[in-house]
């Protein structure tokens, strides 16, 4: 088994820093630079969708996602950062969940 913790993050979005209590990291590799010109999908959870189904979808992708949470589900982003990362066969991609409008 192997398990992942995030040591530092910091995200900017079209040059603002977004507060770490506003984002969370996932990701089993040492080390991890992302910008415009990365292999990153920019995917949505929007005000009206069902949390729980679309974070366990973009949680489980092999994909590099950045997961943009509506504001209005910002009491979740604590949850998702003391989601445990443990897995058998830890997987190449990052997924950053920020919360912005």
């Amino acid at each position: 088994m192997y398990q992942s913790k995030t040591a530092n993050a910091t995200v900017s979005i079209d040059g603002n820093l977004i507060p770490d209590s506003m984002m969370a990291a996932m990701s089993y590799q040492p080390s991890v630079s992302l910008s415009e010109k990365s292999d990153i999908e920019v995917v949505k959870i929007g005000a009206g969708d069902k949390f729980g189904q679309k974070f366990y979808q973009y949680y489980q992708s092999k994909k590099n996602l950045l997961v943009i949470i509506d504001t209005s589900f910002k009491s979740r982003i604590k949850n998702i950062k003391g989601f445990e990362k443990i897995t058998a066969e830890p997987g190449q991609n990052t997924i950053v969940f920020v919360v912005t409008s």
